[in-house]
């Protein structure tokens, strides 16, 4: 069985697209899955990580010619089904896609439901009915997560990560530096990852922040990452699919919800006693971040143990579940294993 997976990799798709597409190809693979990704507009950083993977690169995003291409690729490879990452997909691009190929989708709350054979919705925000699987066994979190042994602090220090996505602007970092420097509290030291594409300006800028105390972490594969992350006592980051997995690592974190995609987060109620969310509509500004992070540090003053919580969901079990599903639903329609 052979199938491509579309995955978007424009600067507006974050780092947890990349970790979520690879964890079901890597699932896909298991269950004897030949796995192709067709990237578009490709950069390093998503290339680098898709290595155990054939690849194939378009540099462009008119829709008609992925189409084209993913038709192409039908042909000369022999694969019968296409899974892609969330991409606001316009009903003429289904048009143009081969009528043989069985489609999957990944949704963060979009979707055209009469286009594709099965939507696995990771917002948990659609009606769980026709080929809709809208269910919290099928959220996708990084296994390595749960691998990560917890660990007290003895020190009277605490560290703070900070994580803001990959490719983050260097306005965010600047105004988050600022932010630090106004709570001015020698109890924290930060220790702030990027992720994918940085600048020699950012470089800059963190040598002239010594006085901070800002570690600064560059480019660390999945694995390593999230050993790192551990070490920390608290977390500041962006509410995506990171955020999951700093709540199932049991780590504190202030988790900023800058557009509506990240919302679907809230939509697992997942425990507030280490799960917060900005308390004001998100602004890329010194200023708000001042507010918010002091407002989540205060919460934390007599902190000297990472707590542990039940954490009952999400499980390291959703992309494999979504693989099984891929699985059973291909051996149900092949035109050689279903019966007449």
């Amino acid at each position: 069985m052979k199938i491509i997976y579309l995955l978007n990799c424009e600067k507006k798709n974050g780092f947890g697209h990349l970790t979520r597409s690879k964890l079901v190809a890597e699932e896909l693979k298991k269950q004897k899955f030949k796995v192709f990704f067709l990237l578009i507009r490709p950069n390093k950083f998503f290339v680098n990580s898709l290595k155990s993977f054939k690849t194939y690169f378009l540099h462009q995003s008119n829709q008609k010619i992925i189409a084209k291409k993913i038709n192409k690729l039908s042909k000369s490879q022999n694969f019968d089904s296409l899974f892609i990452d969330t991409y606001n997909l316009k009903k003429s691009f289904f048009k143009d896609l081969s009528k043989k190929i069985y489609k999957f989708l990944l949704s963060d709350g979009y979707y055209s439901y009469k286009n594709l054979n099965i939507i696995f919705d990771q917002s948990l925000s659609l009606p769980n009915k026709n080929n809709i699987i809208s269910n919290k066994k099928f959220v996708i979190v990084n296994k390595e997560a749960f691998k990560i042994k917890k660990k007290n602090n003895l020190s009277r220090k605490y560290k703070v990560a900070i994580f803001l996505g990959a490719n983050c602007k260097i306005s965010k970092i600047k105004n988050v530096f600022d932010a630090i420097n106004k709570i001015n509290d020698s109890r924290y030291e930060y220790n702030f990852f990027i992720l994918g594409k940085y600048s020699k300006k950012i470089i800059n800028l963190f040598n002239n922040k010594k006085k901070l105390k800002i570690k600064l972490f560059i480019n660390l594969n999945s694995k390593i990452f999230l050993k790192e992350l551990n070490k920390s006592q608290l977390a500041i980051g962006e509410g995506g699919n990171s955020a999951l997995e700093r709540y199932v690592m049991q780590i504190p974190s202030l988790n900023f919800l800058t557009n509506s995609n990240q919302k679907k987060i809230l939509n697992l109620k997942l425990n507030n006693k280490i799960f917060y969310t900005n308390k004001k509509k998100y602004k890329n500004s010194y200023l708000y971040y001042f507010k918010e992070i002091s407002l989540f540090l205060k919460n934390f003053k007599k902190l000297n143990k990472r707590s542990k919580y039940n954490i009952k969901y999400p499980d390291k079990f959703g992309a494999k579940r979504i693989a099984l599903k891929v699985k059973s639903f291909t051996h149900l329609n092949h035109p050689h294993t279903k019966h007449s």
